[in-house]
């Protein structure tokens, strides 16, 4: 089961459009050690899909969109039937990323993490009860929603008398880290950071979200679907089965960093890599003037310099550089422009030898994610460091997100016009 979305601005969010997830429910084979789909239906409006069975039962926690008239609704895999969900009386907002757990055969799930609260769901006629609530000291609410940052992830399971489930903390939009919890049946909650997952960041992704949790012949297996950053834009993301294998002297293909060894790096000795790399540009320097908003930086009105950075050393080659804005205000024709700029200042036995080594001017739609990309070389004679620069016409109101970099001769040249998705 998964959700298929379509990269839309935040400032969109509050149109229908932006809430078309649909949620589709496809059936594979197992041909030649691949899984073959062989039918696909669409299931419901909605998203984060949840999945949980215990091998007789299997049910999916679905979250409708703020325009679905069913905010909450299980699917019962057996019966093929939609359910909708109905809260306690004066429960307030119900909330998102809800963890399922099946226990005897009941469906309950973890609604919240803090407090830690569990509901048990009627599967026949939808309606929820609480069934378990545990104040935690986990309440460090969010800077852009209602929640607090620790929030729910994969589904859950049960081991003996305790239930254990990953969740992810929510930093900001465009980073979410994964963390193990457990409670005891003497509602002792436990949990625990590992570095397991920092791997996904060195090559890029910054949200890692869990999705599933299972045990398959006592190995334990876990699914993480992973994104450069928030889904309004168009980017490389990807889905992953990991094994935690208890059996001994069992050897699966290839251990995480086996896997990425291949790949190319955002990071190389704790430096930024420029053969690949995005930078969002609220970790940049910018205008005294500027905001943040929607995990963008917002011009005033003031025109100049937006965003400027991240000061990198010059590795010569042949690079590629994409910035991602939205304008707000409405104008015609060029609004701001983008460059590459190398900062060599005078030095004693050196003159100045700061120049742009390419620039694009861009225009945009109100309201509409736009692109502007350059083409530049770095070659050995140069000195100084690397920056991109962000400039805007007086009057106009932009929200720069990111820059993205790559070589070329590493990795292909991704097109713009169409998602990531199939850039590896």
């Amino acid at each position: 089961m998964n959700a298929h979305y379509i990269p839309r601005t935040r400032y969109q969010i509050f149109e229908p459009d932006f809430h078309d997830d649909q949620i589709t429910l496809t059936r594979y084979k197992y041909q030649n050690n691949e899984l073959i789909p062989v039918h696909k239906e669409y299931i419901t409006y909605g998203g984060d899909p949840r999945l949980v069975s215990d091998g007789q039962n299997a049910y999916a926690i679905i979250v409708g969109s703020h325009f679905s008239t069913v905010r909450l609704s299980i699917y019962d895999f057996s019966t093929q039937k939609l359910i909708q969900v109905t809260m306690p009386p004066n429960f307030g907002h119900p909330g998102k990323n809800w963890q399922p757990i099946l226990d005897n055969g009941d469906l309950f799930v973890v609604q919240e993490m803090a407090p830690f609260r569990i509901l048990k769901i009627d599967v026949e006629t939808g309606v929820a009860a609480v069934e378990r609530e545990v104040h935690i000291e986990l309440n460090v609410s969010a800077s852009y929603d209602p929640y607090t940052i620790f929030r729910g992830g994969s589904n859950c399971i049960k081991v003996g008398n305790n239930f254990h489930g990953i969740g992810r903390i929510t930093t900001n939009q465009f980073t979410h880290i994964p963390y193990f919890w457990s409670l005891g049946g003497n509602r002792q909650y436990n949990y625990a950071f590992t570095e397991i997952f920092n791997i996904f960041r060195d090559y890029g992704y910054n949200i890692v979200d869990p999705t599933c949790l299972f045990f398959h012949k006592n190995d334990l297996y876990l699914g993480v679907a992973v994104s450069e950053r928030e889904w309004e834009f168009s980017q490389m993301v990807s889905d992953y089965l990991l094994c935690f294998p208890k059996r001994k002297n069992i050897r699966h293909k290839k251990t995480l960093s086996e896997y990425f060894s291949s790949r190319v790096p955002t990071k190389i000795n704790g430096k930024a890599n420029p053969e690949r790399q995005v930078f969002h540009c609220t970790e940049m320097m910018r205008a005294e003037t500027a905001s943040i908003e929607s995990d963008g930086v917002l011009s005033s009105g003031e025109g100049g310099v937006l965003v400027f950075g991240k000061c990198l050393d010059l590795v010569p080659g042949k690079y590629r550089a994409l910035l991602c804005y939205c304008v707000k205000s409405k104008h015609v024709g060029q609004i701001g422009a983008f460059d590459v700029y190398v900062h060599a200042p005078e030095t004693d036995d050196m003159p100045d030898q700061s120049m742009v080594l390419a620039a694009v001017g861009f225009d945009a739609q109100e309201n509409d994610n736009a692109e502007a990309e350059i083409v530049f070389e770095v070659t050995p004679e140069m000195r100084g460091k690397l920056e991109f620069r962000v400039l805007v016409n007086e009057g106009v109101i932009l929200n720069a997100y990111y820059i993205r970099m790559w070589a070329p001769e590493k990795l292909p040249h991704p097109d713009s016009r169409r998602s990531w998705v199939d850039w590896k």
